[in-house]
């Protein structure tokens, strides 16, 4: 939305680290299907994809298991302007940030979290940003 980035924060997430909406594909559904689901139960609004931005391939480690992760970031556009999440069970809070706040504080605040996934998440959100920022 201009300037402003649509982010969400679970329940368990410290005070100010929000991050992008995100979520798997399930089986039988297209990668636009389970974008549109995801969407719709992270923040209440129906968007329209305009750009494919990043597919980033990492391993992270759980129980000495290594677990291979595939992201793909998308840019999109919002149908509507006002955030309800569905799924409250899993989603506090979406609203929205300008989008240097996300690269700057937020991605800074989740990097020192002390959690793996979100500092993965603050990585992933500065790298967006630089791609996103080398585009304009």
């Amino acid at each position: 939305r201009g300037e402003d980035l649509a982010v969400i924060a679970k329940h368990g997430y410290p005070r100010g680290v929000y991050r992008a909406p995100s979520g798997g594909v399930h089986p039988g559904e297209t990668m636009e299907q389970g974008i549109a689901r995801e969407v719709m139960e992270e923040m209440g609004v129906e968007v329209r994809l305009e750009r494919y931005v990043l597919r980033m391939k990492v391993d992270f480690s759980h129980l000495g298991e290594k677990i291979g992760w595939t992201t793909h970031v998308f840019t999109a556009h919002p149908l509507a302007t006002e955030l309800v999440p569905r799924d409250r069970r899993e989603i506090r809070e979406a609203k929205w940030v300008p989008l240097a706040k996300l690269a700057g504080p937020i991605s800074k605040a989740m990097e020192s979290s002390g959690s793996a996934g979100l500092r993965y998440r603050g990585r992933l959100h500065r790298r967006v940003m630089e791609i996103l920022s080398e585009r304009a």
